[in-house]
C-alpha cells in the first residue's frame, strides 16, 4: 500500500533532502555567495541579506539571507527568502520563502512557502504551503498536500497519503491515508468521521 510505503520512506526522504550537490544545482543563485555568515539581528549581519550562504550560517538572535545550503542555526529566528537545504535550527522559528529540503527544528514554528522534503520538528506548529513529503511532528501540523507521516494534537492536509497520528486528524482527500486518533475526519472517505481509526481506499 502506497500509504505504508510512504511512511517507511520517511528516513530515506530526509536523507535525500540533505544531498548538497543536487540541491545546490537547483538553487536560483542571487549572484553573490559566501561559505560563512554571521548575524546579530538583520540588518546587522555579514554578508547582507541578499547573499546566498553555502556552508555555515550563525544567527546570534536572527539571520536573514537568500538561499541557504548545509547548516544554519539561530538563537531566535532563522529566515531565508529563497530555498533552504540541509539543517535548520532555531529557538523560535525557521522560515523558507521558497522550497526546502531540510531537517528543521524549532522551538515554536517551522514554515515553508514552497515544496518541502524532509523532517520538521516544532514545539507548536509546522506549516507547508505547497507539497510536502517526509515527517512533521508538532502540536499542530498543516500541509497543502503531503506524503508521509504527521504526528501531533491536530493534523490537517487537503490531500494526504500516509499516516496521521493525533487527537484530531483532518483530510479532504485521503484515498491512501490511515488516521489514528480520537477524531478522524476524511471528507471524501467511506466514513467521513470515525473515532480511533479511519482508513481511505
Amino acid at each position: 500500500m502506497k500509504a505504508l510505503a510512504a511512511v517507511l520512506c520517511v528516513v530515506s526522504l530526509s536523507t535525500a533532502s540533505l544531498s548538497g550537490a543536487q540541491r545546490e544545482s537547483e538553487f536560483a543563485s542571487s549572484g553573490s555567495w559566501t561559505p560563512f555568515a554571521v548575524s546579530l539581528l538583520p540588518p546587522v549581519q555579514v554578508p547582507c541579506s541578499d547573499w546566498d550562504v553555502t556552508g555555515l550560517r550563525i544567527g546570534i538572535l536572527a539571520a536573514r539571507h537568500h538561499n541557504v545550503l548545509f547548516l544554519s542555526a539561530s538563537g531566535l529566528v532563522d529566515l531565508a527568502t529563497g530555498d533552504v537545504s540541509g539543517i535548520e535550527v532555531a529557538g523560535l522559528c525557521n522560515h523558507a520563502g521558497k522550497s526546502s529540503g531540510a531537517f528543521q527544528v524549532a522551538g515554536v514554528l517551522n514554515s515553508v512557502d514552497g515544496d518541502f522534503v524532509g523532517v520538521q520538528v516544532a514545539g507548536v506548529y509546522n506549516a507547508v504551503n505547497a507539497d510536502a513529503a517526509g515527517m512533521s511532528v508538532a502540536a499542530f501540523n498543516r500541509a497543502e498536500t503531503m506524503e508521509g507521516l504527521q504526528i501531533g494534537l491536530f493534523n490537517r492536509a487537503r490531500a494526504f497519503s500516509g499516516v496521521q497520528i493525533g487527537a484530531i486528524n483532518v483530510v479532504e482527500d485521503g484515498s491512501e491515508c490511515i488516521q489514528l486518533g480520537l477524531v478522524n475526519v476524511m471528507r471524501d472517505g467511506i466514513y467521513p468521521v470515525m473515532p480511533v481509526m479511519n482508513i481511505g481506499f
